[in-house]
């Protein structure tokens, strides 16, 4: 459950310890994806896709940008995307930065994931027949405080589930005297921040249906993890259990029967079978 091992891992189709990406591409380790793996957009691109990456990226060693960030040169290290409209790791939510396919960075002053989806939605329009659209949003990662609040008053006193206590710490460590209205406040935007996700993954859709490609449209829906929310006195993930590494997958469109399956699915599992 934590982002640059996923992104590995949902692209090569192999687990962290093959791949090489086994913790998040971070200032100081020599961690990032080598340009030489296969991932699922070589595959696409080889075989007469158009390919677009649009978000977070997260899969090289930081370049000095700022934090984790990096900027992805073009050639192998895009592994196969065509269009780029991404970064590599920041998470200031309502100022995102990107660079463009050719290098220019981009700054922006709006939630990111209504800016991504106009984006995706764009590239959508454009492109309409053969492509394959990588679109990977950043929220409800922390911090939680930048939701809109047309999606954060939709949760106002959620309640709490019964393994949430007084007091809780971030990641690991000591406990805190951080209270349950603390909590509150961070369950209104993560839950918050999901359905903005959801209202924007329904533009999608909907413009899927209006270009007339939707049911010739295969859209896989997922996450890298999730968060404790106070569950064991825990926020954020990098714990093994299942507020944490439970997420959710969704493959509709194209014509896919409605079917439910409650077997064990993992990162590496998309890559071979999309």
């Amino acid at each position: 459950p934590v982002c640059s091992p996923h992104r590995a891992c949902l692209l090569t189709g192999k687990y962290p310890l093959s791949n090489g990406v086994f913790t998040n591409c971070k200032i100081g380790l020599d961690v990032e994806l080598n340009e030489n793996e296969v991932c699922i957009s070589d595959v696409l691109k080889q075989n007469g896709y158009k390919t677009g990456y649009i978000g977070k990226w997260h899969l090289d060693k930081p370049d000095g940008s700022g934090g984790w960030d990096a900027y992805t040169e073009k050639g192998k290290r895009r592994h196969g995307f065509d269009f780029w409209y991404s970064y590599g790791a920041d998470d200031n939510h309502t100022a995102p930065h990107y660079w463009n396919t050719d290098g220019e960075r981009i700054e922006i002053k709006e939630w990111s994931p209504n800016h991504e989806t106009d984006i995706a939605i764009d590239y959508i329009k454009k492109n309409k027949e053969n492509f394959a659209l990588f679109l990977s949003y950043n929220p409800p990662h922390n911090p939680y405080d930048k939701t809109p609040e047309e999606f954060k008053s939709l949760y106002k006193n959620i309640g709490f589930k019964e393994n949430v206590e007084d007091g809780f710490c971030h990641h690991t460590g000591e406990k805190d005297n951080n209270s349950l209205a603390d909590l509150n406040d961070i369950l209104c935007d993560y839950y918050g921040a999901v359905s903005g996700l959801d209202h924007n993954i329904g533009r999608i859709f909907n413009c899927l249906q209006e270009t007339g490609i939707y049911d010739d449209t295969v859209i896989v829906i997922s996450s890298d993890h999730g968060d404790m929310l106070g569950s064991y006195g825990l926020i954020g993930k990098y714990v093994w259990y299942e507020e944490s590494v439970g997420i959710p997958l969704i493959i509709g469109g194209g014509g896919i029967r409605h079917l439910e399956v409650n077997e064990l699915i993992g990162s590496v599992d998309h890559m071979p079978t999309i």
